[in-house]
């Protein structure tokens, strides 16, 4: 259950990370594209497309580490 889980918080990180891509080319101007700045209110990053994919990948490779996991031990519960 908690390789399916993790599969399901990937495919919900991948489509925030969409989110993010095509708000970028829809509701802002390219020319403001930053990628670490600081102002009053603090340190802002325009990089949250690519935090998201990241996230999104590395969580699916846990949900199959995860289910491998649970493979073998199913397996060695088998064994005498």
């Amino acid at each position: 259950s908690n390789a399916v889980a993790f599969k399901k918080i990937s495919l919900a990180s991948l489509i925030i990370s969409l989110c993010y891509f095509f708000n970028l080319f829809i509701n802002s101007n390219l020319k403001e594209f930053k990628f670490i700045y600081v102002d009053n209110m603090g340190i802002h990053t325009d990089m949250e497309v690519f935090i998201f994919l990241f996230a999104a990948a590395f969580i699916f490779i846990l949900a199959k580490v995860f289910d491998k996991a649970v493979t073998f031990k199913e397996e060695n519960d088998l064994t005498i």
